[in-house]
């Protein structure tokens, strides 16, 4: 009797008891419930009561005879959104349903909205942890206080004051030949997958990457809080060797390490001290003087900005 399509439904399924309804609705989603209050095993206000309980999206309209009104108003506790009193004309139908499409189509749109706006959020938390490791590396985070508020506010558990950590240098030979004639998704990709290279080692250890010239990638390795330096040293050289194999075997790349600064913790870091490795040189071996100066001129200029 009803045109569901003209009101923007489809009747996908009808049953005789709500307990046939509880069985479909544990593997079936629905928009619309429209039920009798009464029925012989499960009534109208058990499945009101039934979605109410597994807070499910789906909506219920009860119909009830005028003496069962006062009875069907225990469903405002089930959030029942509309009761039709027999006996039922068609009208009432057309302007309830009517209503409830409405209401499905502004919460639909709310939950768009609210989705783009959380994958944006998270874009944003993304750019700004990066933000935040570039801006220690650069040494514009050397407040403490500061340090630890960005921390808390991009729901970074980190370690301050006891977790050892490392900035790597890594070079990949012949990148630019790799790239132009091996490589086919873009530099970004690249940067990516380098990454996750060092992601699949499924390392204790946190690897943060902070991408400076083409063909050479700056690492920031932090590790446990109070693990010691001969075992923060082994583990780095585990993963790195891992990431090198896996580097060569999936890309056919050569990772060469190039140089590295141990740090006592995060702070340390921040304010620049670097503790080197016992025997490790005091001198950074540049292929190209110009090279370094062009790199200096760039942490000076990320600096600026951060600033």
């Amino acid at each position: 009797l009803v045109n569901w399509t003209s009101l923007g439904f489809q009747i996908v399924a009808d049953f005789e008891d709500g307990q046939e309804v509880l069985e479909y609705l544990k593997d079936n989603e629905v928009d619309v419930i429209l039920t009798d209050i009464k029925m012989t095993f499960v009534s109208g206000l058990d499945l009101a009561r039934y979605v109410n309980e597994q807070k499910l999206s789906t909506k219920v309209v009860l119909i009830s005879g005028y003496k069962d009104f006062e009875y069907a108003r225990q469903a405002v506790n089930y959030n029942v959104v509309q009761y039709l009193l027999k006996p039922i004309s068609l009208k009432d139908i057309n302007r309830v349903f009517t209503e409830i499409r409405k209401e499905i189509d502004r919460e639909r749109e709310l939950q768009k909205r609210q989705e783009d706006h959380q994958k944006k959020f998270n874009e944003l938390i993304s750019f700004m942890r990066d933000q935040f490791f570039t801006d220690l590396v650069l040494g514009a985070l050397k407040n403490r206080h500061e340090m630890n508020k960005r921390l808390d506010m991009l729901d970074l558990n980190l370690d301050t004051e006891n977790s050892p950590c490392c900035l790597w240098t890594a070079t990949i030979d012949r990148y630019e030949e790799f790239i132009n004639e091996n490589w086919q998704y873009g530099k970004d990709a690249f940067c990516k997958t380098i990454a996750n290279i060092f992601c699949t080692a499924k390392s204790e250890l946190k690897y943060q990457f902070i991408n400076r010239r083409e063909g050479k990638f700056k690492i920031l390795i932090i590790g446990t809080p109070n693990m010691s330096k001969t075992d923060f040293i082994n583990k780095i050289e585990s993963d790195i060797e891992y990431a090198r194999d896996n580097a060569e075997k999936l890309l056919g790349i050569k990772l060469a390490s190039f140089h590295a600064d141990f740090y006592e913790n995060l702070y340390a870091l921040a304010i620049n001290t670097p503790k080197r490795v016992k025997g490790e040189p005091d001198y950074i071996n540049y292929k190209d003087l110009s090279e370094d100066i062009e790199e200096h001129l760039l942490d000076q200029q990320k600096l600026l900005m951060t600033h």
